[in-house]
């Protein structure tokens, strides 16, 4: 399959884990986006709150909406740290399990 996505987000829990192949290394949802040629992967790498991930991701979509010219790694970091202020939601459980896979 070859898609032709800019970006390919799972916010849902576990996103970034799979199994062990041999030559391959961790074979999962992510990979199989990437090896469709999407270039950019964003995944998560434990469970994860509903409410605060979608929170997460409304920060993450709107700082790439703000700043065209900012990275995709960068739109998640300042997310993160908006999570990360905000008191409630300031231990790494709520921020920390997402990553950018690819090309930032």
């Amino acid at each position: 399959m070859n898609l032709t996505a800019e970006m390919v987000v799972l916010s849902a829990c576990e996103t970034a884990r799979g199994r062990e192949i041999d030559g391959e290394g961790m074979v999962g949802l992510a990979w199989s986006f990437a090896a469709a040629g999407v270039p950019t992967i964003v995944a998560s790498s434990w469970k994860v709150d509903s409410d605060n991930t979608a929170d997460l991701m409304v920060d993450f979509y709107s700082a790439i909406n703000r700043n065209k010219q900012i990275s995709k790694a960068e739109a998640l970091r300042r997310a993160a740290l908006g999570k990360l202020a905000a008191g409630k939601t300031s231990h790494p459980f709520y921020w920390a399990g997402f990553t950018v896979f690819g090309d930032w």
